[in-house]
């Protein structure tokens, strides 16, 4: 029986108990290195995560109450352009009444001119006897037939100035009232292109939060890769505590091994269990040959 056998086998086992070490040292480093790289893979996600879909949900708010201040908006807008339909229904006979009101001026200025040259005439009729061309004597009766004549048409011219003026009154009334609806008109359009031009804003703005929105989306798709990338991690996460549960499997087995290969351990044994038997073996032989010395 070699019981060097028992030491060489112990050498063996010390040399890979230390290369075990070596080795488990380094998986549990890339353990930690790896674990590390998880959490801070998580944490990156989940802040990614919640800032993106936050901003998004944020940006969908946005778009929502946008689309409900346009509808609004819109609404006004065919509020405002029936008014103005009506409106301009009202201001229709502006033209009419103006050229009216032209004529009624006109018929009123001619009036007054007649008036005026047979107020002159009245007075010639009045102040003069003789006739300013011929010299000849004027007579009473023809000057009171004269004076009679132009008294009457005053009296007709005076009554047609009369009755024009409140004609003239009338029409300037209907005019200003359709002035100022044509300014109403005027404003009403202000506000609705104030509006429309509200409108055409508001709809930029949604455009460009779907267009921000679709991007949001695209850094989604990055973010999978993140998530890929920590399912990768994740295993070899498992793939290094696997090692790391085999190589302390490994551990206890030497460990094990170690303790029968010690000087303690089954040398001791053999050399307990075997040397006297080796021993009285021996002295047997020797004594067979007539050599009596003692094991």
């Amino acid at each position: 029986l070699d019981i060097e056998i028992f030491s060489k086998m112990n050498g063996l086992l010390k040399t890979k108990t230390s290369l075990l070490k070596q080795n488990t040292e380094n998986n549990n480093s890339e353990l930690r290195l790896t674990d590390e790289k998880i959490q801070m893979q998580e944490q990156h996600l989940s802040e990614t995560r919640g800032q993106l879909d936050e901003h998004i949900n944020q940006s969908d708010v946005k778009i929502a109450q946008t689309e409900c201040e346009i509808g609004a908006l819109e609404s006004s807008i065919e509020e405002l352009e029936t008014e103005l339909a009506e409106l301009a229904i009202l201001t229709e006979p502006h033209a009419d009444q103006r050229k009216l009101l032209r004529q009624f001026m006109s018929f009123r200025d001619q009036i007054e001119k007649r008036l005026r040259k047979i107020q002159k005439d009245l007075s010639f009729f009045e102040t003069t006897d003789n006739c300013p061309v011929c010299s000849q004597e004027i007579t009473e009766d023809f000057k009171a037939k004269k004076q009679t004549e132009k008294q009457q048409l005053i009296f007709q011219l005076q009554d047609g100035i009369d009755k024009l003026g409140p004609k003239i009154t009338n029409t300037e009334t209907r005019i200003s009232a359709i002035e100022t609806i044509q300014q109403q008109v005027l404003e009403t359009q202000n506000r609705c292109a104030d509006r429309r031009s509200t409108v055409q804003a508001k709809k930029e703005y949604i455009a460009a939060l779907r267009a921000e929105n679709i991007l949001l989306q695209s850094r989604r798709g990055v973010q999978e890769s993140g998530e890929q990338r920590m399912l990768e991690l994740q295993r070899q996460l498992v793939e290094l505590e696997e090692t790391a549960a085999s190589q302390e499997d490994e551990k206890r087995y030497q460990e094990i091994v170690g303790a029968y290969l010690r000087d303690t351990g089954i040398k001791s044994m053999v050399i307990q269990k075997y040397l006297p038997i080796m021993n009285k073996l021996i002295n047997k032989y020797l004594a067979a040959l007539d050599f009596f010395v003692s094991f």
